[in-house]
């Protein structure tokens, strides 16, 4: 009987291909979202593919045979090595026939025609991958499940016992021991190192997968970890404040093996990220303190302790500025600096200098280059910089509460300096799209008003470009610029904007179901409904309708 553990709402998709029309026609002209299909990336070339999979950890990769630099047989071999639970498919022409053979025997599930094959060809195979995909999730499920005796009290016992230590709430050194004992840690010894670990994109991984499932990918996560480091070293792993942070409490018996302390936990933590890749649909960024003296009889190690978790955080926290899934020691960390009003000052004004060419996608990415460079050269504390942007947020959506709380609660999203840019542009966006939209004096050309009583028509049916630009006869290219041009938003997020607000209408209004409010907007999954409704919201329909209740 098949496992319901593993529920992943939408497959993730990476398309590769040198030719933009063929990667448009992916995004724009199959129906993928309404069947439970993203595209997370593009790349032009294998190369860029492949540090693209590195990063966004994709289910599937949809890539071209013949391209510059590394061709699609390259990169198929590349993922079998490297990530080989990412299902490939590849893009052939008739005269690539022998090649599309080829990648399949390297590993690829299937290849489709480029020119002939249509949205039936593609979702089907697509769908055998999707099943593939499960079956896959299923079988990883039964080994962890035979070995699964999680007691899941006692990591949480664990971290509240170092937090403990380090508030100094023990007597005396014996009776430290004696909870390490009770508690089944390594026993203390000549010295000690502390890592921390935080799963990337957490917020995004909770979206698409069942919280059952994190549950059981966390558990895998730290049984890894403490199979690879206990063949060599002697450490206690445990659940750290956040739900997605650990922390390793690695010991020394030496003052040698204290010497080495920093190359032996590098090569360890890179040793687990290499599992991780294979096993795990996420990375993991990591950072360690330098190593301490253990002085327990004379009252240092809760100064100790205190001092290495904090070093081990701000190593973590270096990936703000660089990378996810690395590896960061404290010994390079360079201190933050404070965010002070005068620099806010100077960031308000340049984004606003950004307004007025939004529509302008090159001129905006050097004026976004030049925010973020401003920021980097500042070198601000991250957590300051998310509160300036909440600050941001509240000031520029005062009129607009439910706005407000959409755009802040993507903001546990920002985990790199590069999505500060995509938060910005994001929230520059519904700030100019409110504009157009509630200014009086603002007339649209009649092909977008067209377009506009379209949506209003038929938001309850499917919608893509190509029905809107059939009904009006206009070029599908032509039509999506001037549609953003016009409202600030592209299509198919004007599209979903306007169902939720009629969601919003329902779930006042009636007692329909939640399921029924989704088919009467045009969302036919539920689940994905649900998705949608929690990102524009920032609440589950279910807790926005009581909500409603609550404050009528």
């Amino acid at each position: 009987m098949k496992s319901n553990l593993i529920i992943s709402e939408n497959i993730r998709c990476i398309i590769v291909d040198d030719e933009d029309l063929v990667r448009e026609r992916f995004r724009i002209g199959f129906p993928l979202a309404e069947n439970g299909f993203e595209i997370v990336g593009e790349a032009e070339d294998g190369e860029e593919a492949l540090e693209l999979c590195k990063q966004l950890n994709p289910d599937i990769v949809i890539t071209d045979i013949v391209m510059p630099r590394m061709d699609g047989l390259q990169l198929t071999e590349h993922l079998k090595a490297l990530m080989p639970r990412v299902k490939v498919i590849i893009l052939s022409n008739y005269q690539e026939f022998d090649f599309a053979r080829k990648a399949v025997q390297l590993g690829a599930i299937g290849y489709l025609l480029k020119i002939t094959s249509g949205h039936r060809e593609l979702l089907d195979l697509l769908e055998r991958t999707r099943k593939e995909i499960e079956l896959d999730r299923e079988l990883l499920l039964e080994k962890i499940q035979e070995r699964h005796r999680f007691q899941q009290s006692k990591p949480l016992l664990r971290k509240q016992f170092i937090m403990n230590v380090m508030d100094q709430m023990y007597a005396s050194p014996e009776s430290i021991r004696k909870e390490f004992t009770m508690l089944e840690l390594h026993p203390l010894s000549y010295g000690f190192t502390i890592a921390y670990l935080e799963i990337d994109k957490f917020a995004e991984l909770k979206q698409t997968f069942h919280s059952r499932d994190i549950s059981l990918f966390k558990y895998v996560l730290m049984h890894m970890i403490e199979e690879v480091s206990s063949t060599h070293y002697n450490g206690n792993l445990f659940p750290w404040t956040e739900e997605n942070s650990l922390c390793l409490w690695l010991h020394w018996d030496s003052a040698y093996q204290m010497e080495q302390a920093e190359s032996q936990v590098y090569a360890l933590f890179q040793k687990i990220n290499e599992f991780i890749k294979l096993y795990l649909p996420f990375t993991v960024t990591s950072g360690f303190s330098k190593a301490k003296r253990l002085s327990l009889d004379h009252g240092q190690l809760p100064i100790h302790l205190k001092e290495a978790v904090q070093e081990a955080i701000s190593a973590t926290s270096q990936r703000f500025y660089n990378n996810l899934g690395m590896v960061y020691t404290y010994t390079n960390f360079v201190p933050y600096h404070a965010l002070g009003e005068a620099h806010k000052q100077n960031l308000n004004n340049s984004l606003q200098s950004i307004n007025p060419f939004l529509d302008d996608s090159s001129l905006r990415r050097s004026l976004y280059e030049e925010v973020l460079s401003k920021i980097q050269e500042q070198h601000v504390q991250p957590a300051q910089l998310i509160s300036w942007l909440e600050e941001l947020t509240k000031h520029w959506t005062a009129n607009d509460p439910l706005g407000a709380t959409s755009l802040i609660d993507s903001l546990e999203m920002v985990e790199v300096l590069q999505d500060v840019e995509a938060y910005l542009l994001r929230l520059m966006q519904w700030k100019r799209t409110i504009q157009v939209l509630s200014s009086k004096d603002h007339q649209f050309r009649i092909e977008i008003q067209d377009a506009l009583d379209y949506i209003n028509t038929h938001f309850h049916k499917p919608i893509s470009v190509t029905d809107v630009c059939q009904h009006h006869q206009i070029s599908p290219n032509y039509f999506s610029h001037l549609f953003k041009a016009q409202t600030g938003s592209n299509f198919s997020d004007y599209v979903t904007h306007y169902r939720m607000q009629a969601a919003k209408k329902l779930l006042n209004e009636t007692t329909l179901q939640v399921q029924e409010i989704s088919e009467r907007v045009g969302i036919a999954d539920y689940k994905y409904f649900t998705r949608l409704f929690r990102r524009s919201t920032g609440q589950t329909p279910s807790a926005f309708r009581e909500q409603s209740k609550s404050s009528s």
